[in-house]
Parts: structure tokens; C-alpha cells; sequence
């Protein structure tokens, strides 16, 4: 390409809709930390740093558009990085400023978030979460969490062929 034509180099990306991902009346300044897909490609998922919330949308499998289908808070501040697992059933969220992590349930109906009880697990600024179906993965996150945590690694669900392995990284 040749740089005397800008229009040439420019990327061409124009918006085909935009959704809030906060309600009307939050004023506050927000973030958005992590924008992720279910595998099955139904619902988008927005993480929201200063609203400390995760926004759901629905994806039209005819046109591709996006629904709102609702704001879950994640209790706690600052949700920097969630992971979501293979089967589509659970999703994993760092709270960093809370130094914890939660696990959510997924609604298989509408992609809502409830949160599990009993699953707040405490981690030192936790910056990055993936949920995987590795065997490996599990076994040397398993022993780093142990080491770092003193907390097991949660098997999440048995749909994910076997347990789904946690990965955590911190700052």
C-alpha cells in the first residue's frame, strides 16, 4: 500500500450496533475489562471494572445481532478477567481488587449468572482466569494454587469430558 494515499491504509471497520453494558443511572467511571463468547455462540459476556458487574447479551443466530439480557454484580471490585468453561455452564471471575475468585452458573435458557455457593475462593489479585479441559493444566495449576492458596482447584462440572482445569495468574 502505498502511504501518500491514507484512504489505502486506513482500516475500514464501521459499528453495525451498540449496547450499554451499564444501567442508565450509573454515573461512575466504568471500564470494560473482558469481552468473551460462550462456545456455543449464544451469548456475549462483558466485564464491567467500576459498575463491578458482568452484562449479558443474547446473540440472534439468524442476523448476529445482540439482546441485552441483563447486568449480574460479581460481588466484589473490580472483575478484571473471567474465563468460561468448554461446556458453557460455569464462568470463572477474578475479582482483583477483592483478591478472590467466584464461580457463577450459567443459565443454559438466557446466559444469566447465579452466583454457586460456597465457591469464593481467595487469591491474590487475580488478573487472569482460563478455564480449560486439560488434565495437564490442571495438575500444575493445581499444584502452584496449593502452594500459593492452600485452596483445592474446584472441578467445576463432569460434561467438560472429565473436570475442567483452573488457571490463575496474579500480579
Amino acid at each position: 500500500m502505498d502511504s501518500s494515499e491514507p484512504e489505502a491504509v486506513r482500516p475500514r471497520i464501521s459499528a453495525v450496533e451498540s449496547h450499554p453494558t451499564l444501567p442508565q443511572d450509573f454515573t461512575t467511571t466504568n471500564y470494560v475489562g473482558e469481552i468473551k463468547v460462550d462456545a456455543a455462540g449464544r451469548f456475549v459476556y462483558v466485564s464491567n471494572r467500576g459498575h463491578n458487574s458482568i452484562a449479558v447479551f443474547a446473540i440472534d443466530q439468524t442476523t448476529g445481532h445482540l439482546t441485552p439480557v441483563g447486568i449480574q454484580e460479581i460481588g466484589g471490585k473490580c472483575p478484571r478477567h473471567f474465563g468460561l468453561s468448554p461446556c458453557g455452564r460455569f464462568a470463572v471471575v477474578g475479582v482483583q481488587d477483592s483478591n478472590v475468585v467466584r464461580v457463577f452458573k450459567i443459565c443454559p435458557n438466557n446466559g444469566t449468572l447465579e452466583a454457586v455457593h460456597g465457591s469464593e475462593y481467595p487469591f491474590g489479585s487475580p488478573c487472569f482466569v482460563m478455564v480449560s479441559n486439560s488434565l495437564h493444566s490442571m495438575l500444575s495449576v493445581g499444584s502452584i494454587l496449593a502452594e500459593q492458596n492452600d485452596i483445592p482447584v474446584p472441578a467445576l462440572c463432569s460434561c467438560c469430558r472429565g473436570v475442567c482445569a483452573l488457571h490463575i495468574s496474579c500480579l
